[in-house]
């Protein structure tokens, strides 16, 4: 439940289903994070694996047997895997218990991953029986895995605007003091999210003669 953007729309997703017609269980790698907190309020049973920083290994097996465990004694009509050792865990434990729909979660296009990587990508996408996109492009993707078309279905992420509505801009909050126009990037600091990009186009910019004030928050 650590914070990152996958992470909120899944804790999204969670708040906002129809408590009238959706009963959830949530399992977890590990039971921590920055939303910890948030998961716990909804008051869904929330079973933790165990899990350490990796997959592989005796601490990985051990948290997929644990899985099966829950899925056998919660027998759900759907499971559902968010990111990528999720997806593998709940494809394999779906089709090893016989849960009727086994949905995976693709939300990247596979530009960094390891060639090991793509293999356990390409077992999650063809052991399940769905998968949900979050793009056209990120679609065709998984039909590069060898996923069917017609058993992928694209939905945009979702913003509740009105998160970011109540309260009007502070520039000082973000050390911008002039009247320059402000160029935002908010994302981890990692290299899957490209700055060296935007900073090279930020220079072409200001060589330009353009001013602004750039800010990055990670």
């Amino acid at each position: 439940f650590v914070a990152g953007g996958a992470e909120r729309h899944l804790l999204e997703l969670w708040s906002r289903l129809d408590r009238g017609r959706f009963e959830v269980s949530i399992a977890c790698f590990a039971r921590r994070g920055q939303f910890t907190a948030e998961v716990e309020a909804l008051r869904w049973p929330l079973f933790d694996l165990g899990m350490g920083a990796r997959i592989y290994g005796p601490r990985g097996w051990r948290g997929l047997l644990r899985l099966l465990r829950v899925v056998r004694r919660v027998r759900p009509d759907v499971i559902h895997g968010y990111l990528f050792g999720p997806n593998l865990f709940a494809s394999l434990a779906g089709r090893l218990c016989g849960v009727p729909a086994v949905v995976i979660a693709k939300r990247n296009m596979d530009e960094f991953e390891t060639p090991r990587q793509v293999a356990v990508q390409r077992l999650a996408h063809r052991l399940a029986t769905h998968v949900v996109a979050v793009s056209e492009n990120v679609a065709g993707s998984s039909v590069a895995l060898g996923v069917p078309r017609e058993r992928v279905t694209v939905i945009a992420n979702g913003v509740d605007v009105d998160r970011f509505g109540a309260h009007a801009a502070d520039r000082t909050l973000l050390g911008v003091t002039g009247p320059a126009p402000v160029v935002g990037s908010g994302g981890c600091l990692a290299a899957r999210k490209d700055h060296g990009t935007l900073l090279q186009a930020l220079a072409r910019v200001r060589a330009g003669g353009h001013e602004f004030e750039a800010v990055i928050v990670g």
